[in-house]
């Protein structure tokens, strides 16, 4: 029934947020405990750093499609073994739609303008993120999980 699907699809763009959130914080920033040696520091740098090193560059602030096709087969997966054949599609639209949401706002808070007040916090608060506190403020598309985890920002400034 198309009201079960669409709490799939919800229940995957909700997931989403979280999955944004935690890669961001526990994989992108998992600096201090990245093991020695060049292959794990070069792959980390690749990974995310390069985007803290180079902000800006309108090149580096998507993933690269064979690593999103790769880790998207692999969730997949995943997806499959926890939900039925039918809800699976829901989830994974609704985690896929997510993603492109994200991608494509995470590209315009490093290079997009707006006069809408909500866009203009999130942009700031996002690039606080990258100028600021690298340590704190994971949410790219909101604030809602470092409000929850208390990774938001603790001052103002």
């Amino acid at each position: 029934p198309f009201n079960v699907m669409l709490v799939g699809f919800a229940f995957g763009l909700v997931s989403w947020t979280l999955m944004e959130y935690s890669i961001h914080r526990f994989i992108f920033h998992y600096d201090e405990n990245i093991p020695e040696g060049m292959l794990a520091q070069m792959a980390h740098f690749l990974l995310h750093g390069v985007h803290h090193y180079l902000p800006m560059d309108p090149l580096r602030l998507v993933m690269p499609p064979a690593l999103s096709t790769f880790l998207g087969l692999n969730i997949l997966g995943l997806l499959c073994l926890v939900f039925t054949p039918g809800m699976v599609h829901a989830v994974a639209a609704g985690l896929t739609a997510g993603y492109v949401m994200y991608d494509e706002c995470h590209y315009w808070l490093h290079h997009g303008t707006s006069a809408n007040k909500y866009l203009c916090q999130l942009k700031t608060y996002h690039l606080r993120h990258h100028y600021k506190d690298f340590k704190a403020g994971f949410g790219i598309t909101s604030d809602f999980w470092d409000n929850i985890f208390g990774t938001q920002f603790v001052s103002s400034d």
